[in-house]
C-alpha cells in the first residue's frame, strides 16, 4: 500500500493498493462523517464495480446510492450534471454529504462539476478505474465539461477529499484502455522525469511504482499553480494538437491516442527549434511500444483551423508547450500566423 499526502487548496490523501475498492468505505469513514453518498459511474462501470463500492460504503455506515449515466464523452455535459443534481435533490442530499466519482475521466468530471455547483459546493471523492483517470483526471482539481461541440468548454478547479486507486483493477484493464493511459504516463515522464521516461521506453516498470510516480509528478506540477497559469500548463504538452486531432476525428480516436499524436507533433517542432537530436524518435519509440499511433492523418492547415477553437488561444496568440530536452518542457506564446508555419514542422 502507498499513501501520498497532497497539500493543495484542500489537503487530501491518495491511497494506492490492491483490492482497495472493497475497503473504500473504511478509508472514507476516517475523513468524512458517514452520511449520504452518491456514486457516479457510467452504466458499464456501475455494473462492474458499483455494487462493490456500495457494499463497502454501507458496511462503514454510509447510505449509498448509484447514479448511472450513458457511457462515453457525449455524457460529459451540463444536461447530465443537471440530472445528477436533480437526483441529489430528490434524495435530500445536503452540503455535508458526498459525491463519489467512480470510473474514468468522464465520471471524475461529472462528479466534481456537480459537487462544485450543488448548493454552491459539496464534497467529492474519486475512485478511478482507468490508468488515465488515476494519474491525470483524479489529480490536480481540474474540471471540464463539454459544450457547443468544444471539449472542456466549461469548468473550474476543485479538490477532492480523497483519491482511492485500486491497482488490481488497473492491472486487469483491457489492453486498449490501459495503453490509452500510458500516453499520459509517457507525457509526464517526457516533460518531467528523464529516468522514468527511460524505464517506460524499455518497458521495465512496476505498475504501482509507476502510477505513484506519475501521481507525484502531477502533484509537483500542480502545487502552487492549481488554476493553470504557470508550471502546471507544461502538462499540456501535446494537448493543443491532440485536442485538434480528437475534434477532427469526430472523437472516433480515443483521447490517449490523440495525445500521443499531439506529442509527436510537438516533439518534432521542438526538434526543429531546439535541435535536440533523437528526442522525437525516442518519444515515437515509447508510444509505439504501448500500441499508440504516432502519425497524424490530417494536414497542417486542418490542424491549424481546429486549434483556433482551442481554449489555449488568447487573441492573436496560442499557448504552446515544447520540450528543449527530455525531462524538461517550456511554454511559449506564439502568434497565430507563426503557429501555422510551426505546425508544418511537426507534420512530416
Amino acid at each position: 500500500m502507498k499513501r501520498m499526502k497532497c497539500n493543495l487548496s484542500q489537503r487530501f490523501e491518495v491511497v494506492l493498493d490492491s483490492d482497495l475498492i472493497d475497503r473504500v468505505g473504511e478509508e472514507l469513514s476516517g475523513i468524512v462523517k458517514p452520511g449520504k453518498v452518491m456514486i457516479v459511474a457510467d452504466e458499464a462501470v456501475a455494473g462492474l464495480f458499483g455494487g462493490r463500492v456500495k457494499t463497502s460504503l454501507e458496511a462503514a455506515g454510509f447510505e449509498a446510492s448509484v447514479f448511472p449515466f450513458a457511457q462515453g464523452e457525449n455524457s460529459k455535459t451540463l444536461k447530465t450534471v443537471e440530472q445528477l443534481a436533480a437526483a441529489l435533490s430528490d434524495g435530500l442530499f445536503s452540503k455535508s454529504d458526498l459525491i463519489v466519482g467512480l470510473g474514468g475521466g468522464v465520471a471524475m468530471d461529472l462528479a466534481a462539476m456537480t459537487a462544485m455547483l450543488y448548493y454552491r459546493g459539496t464534497r467529492h471523492a474519486f475512485i478511478p478505474t482507468t490508468l488515465t483517470a488515476a494519474i491525470a483526471a483524479a489529480i490536480g482539481g481540474k474540471i471540464g465539461i463539454d459544450g457547443n461541440g468544444v471539449k472542456n468548454l466549461l469548468g473550474g478547479f476543485r479538490q477532492p477529499v480523497g483519491v482511492y486507486v485500486d491497482t488490481k483493477i488497473l492491472s486487469e484493464l483491457k489492453r486498449s484502455v490501459f495503453m490509452q493511459g500510458m500516453a499520459e504516463a509517457v507525457k509526464y515522464a517526457f516533460v518531467g522525469d528523464k529516468k522514468l521516461f527511460a524505464r517506460l521506453v524499455e518497458g521495465q516498470f512496476d505498475l504501482e511504482d509507476m502510477v505513484a510516480r506519475c501521481i507525484r509528478l502531477k502533484y509537483e506540477f500542480v502545487k502552487g499553480d492549481e488554476d493553470e497559469t504557470g508550471k502546471s500548463l507544461l502538462l499540456g504538452f501535446g494537448n493543443t494538437f491532440g485536442n485538434a486531432v480528437e475534434r477532427l476525428s469526430d472523437f472516433t480516436l480515443s483521447h490517449g491516442e490523440c495525445v500521443g499524436i499531439g506529442m509527436v507533433i510537438s516533439a518534432k517542432i521542438s526538434l526543429n527549434l531546439f535541435l535536440q537530436e533523437g528526442m522525437a524518435a525516442a518519444l515515437e519509440q515509447a508510444l509505439t511500444q504501448y500500441g499508440l499511433p504516432v502519425k497524424c492523418d490530417y494536414s497542417a492547415e486542418e490542424i491549424y483551423e481546429a486549434v483556433l477553437a482551442d481554449k489555449k488561444r488568447a487573441g492573436d496568440y496560442i499557448g504552446l508547450v515544447l520540450a528543449d530536452r527530455i525531462g524538461r518542457a517550456k511554454r511559449m506564446r506564439v502568434e497565430t500566423e507563426k503557429f501555422r508555419e510551426l505546425i508544418k514542422l511537426g507534420i512530416s
